[in-house]
Order: C-alpha cells, then structure tokens, then sequence
C-alpha cells in the first residue's frame, strides 16, 4: 500500500469519526418544537426482516446473524446521508453497536446486515436500527426484530459486521 492510499484511508477514517461524532452531539442537544421529529411523517420508514442465523463467515459454527433492512426516504433530495446505528442485544446482556455512513441517490435501499460470530449464546436476540436524518428539518425512525437462533454454546470468536446492499 503506497503511503497516499494510507494517507487516504485515515482522512476518511477521521470524516467517518468526525460525522459519528456531530450526530451524537446533535442527539444531545434539545430539539426545537417546530422541528419534525415525527416517524409517522412518512418522510423516513425503516423496515428490519428476515433475522437468521447460519455460516456466513465459514468457520465451521452457525454463529452469524443476518438479518435486512429496508431504508425508504421521500424527498426531493439527489443524495441523502446519514449515520445509520445498528445495536444487536444478545441474551446474556452482552450488546454490541455499529454506525454507519450511508449516502443513498435513490427513495429506497435494502442493506443486507451480517453480524459475524454474534449468536454464540441461546434465547431471545433484539436488533434495533436508528436512523436521524437531516434534511429541510429533522426526521428519525428506528425500528426492531426479536429471534431466537442456535440452543448450543458455541466458542467465542471476535465478533464483526458486515452489511452490503441487496
């Protein structure tokens, strides 16, 4: 790898920060009365479906979770960008969050979510996406799925996400 390439990788790495960090910020802030922060405005639906379990990663354990999500956005915007925050609740208390930056040029994206060696423990698991959009005002919408993959113990392995469009 050439030390521009490095060099390119860290400036985005440091945007990618840098935009996790003001949507944080922005979360803890008091939103005005005027602004819509309203999920029924049908600006901003988010649709999760299809949580499963199996060998994504082929390890030999079915201990991957995968799961769709579908982001629908009605505006009269070219690109739209957001953080997109991805929480998985395990059923030992154990919870991992992921953010990412997504820009969508269409109305609708369906991503593909694959949480690489999360299902290790048996019972109920939660995964709950938030999205704040910024647009001519402010919109969120979140949205959960509930399921019980594997009843085995299965080995810890590092756990990690990965998501594509479909």
């Amino acid at each position: 790898m050439s030390l521009s390439n490095m060099q390119l990788k860290k400036k985005l790495l440091l945007l990618i920060i840098g935009f996790v960090i003001f949507s944080s910020l922005v979360r803890a802030l008091p939103q005005d009365d005027s602004v819509s922060t309203n999920s029924t405005d049908n600006l901003l639906r988010l649709s999760l479906y299809d949580a499963s379990y199996n060998d994504f990663d082929d390890d030999g354990r079915m201990d991957d979770v995968e799961c769709f999500l579908d982001i629908m956005i009605s505006d009269d915007l070219n690109r739209k960008n957001f953080i997109c925050d991805i929480s998985i609740y395990l059923p030992n208390g154990d919870s991992y969050e992921y953010s990412i930056l997504v820009s969508m040029k269409y109305d609708s994206i369906t991503l593909r979510i694959v949480f690489m060696n999360h299902a290790y423990v048996s019972g109920d698991y939660r995964i709950k996406v938030e999205i704040n959009l910024f647009t001519s005002g402010f919109y969120y919408d979140e949205t959960e799925i509930v399921f019980d993959p594997p009843s085995e113990e299965i080995p810890d392995d590092e756990p990690f996400i990965t998501y594509s469009t479909v």
